[in-house]
């Protein structure tokens, strides 16, 4: 971790010295600005995405899940509804 910083920091500083000594100063172009902010931030939500997954779910887990998902929609107890008016 040591060298990674050193090397941000040596590159930093040669940056810094190059700026010092540029002849005029450099325009803004804002598509450049935005895609320079924008695109890291999007790369490591895209590897993030593509490399982790959740834990695999226990079957009392998958069961609750289910069911709790029956709550949501209202389909709790509709076979047994059904068997009534036809039994």
């Amino acid at each position: 971790m040591l060298r990674v910083w050193s090397l941000a920091l040596a590159l930093s500083a040669v940056l810094a010295a190059a700026a010092e000594r540029w002849p005029e100063p450099l325009p803004i172009r804002p598509g450049v600005v935005w895609a320079l902010v924008l695109l890291p931030p999007l790369a490591v939500a895209l590897v993030l995405l593509a490399t982790w997954s959740l834990p695999p779910q226990t079957p009392a887990e998958e069961r609750e899940a289910s069911a709790a998902a029956l709550r949501l929609t209202g389909q709790e107890g509709e076979s047994e509804d059904s068997d009534r008016e036809t039994g």
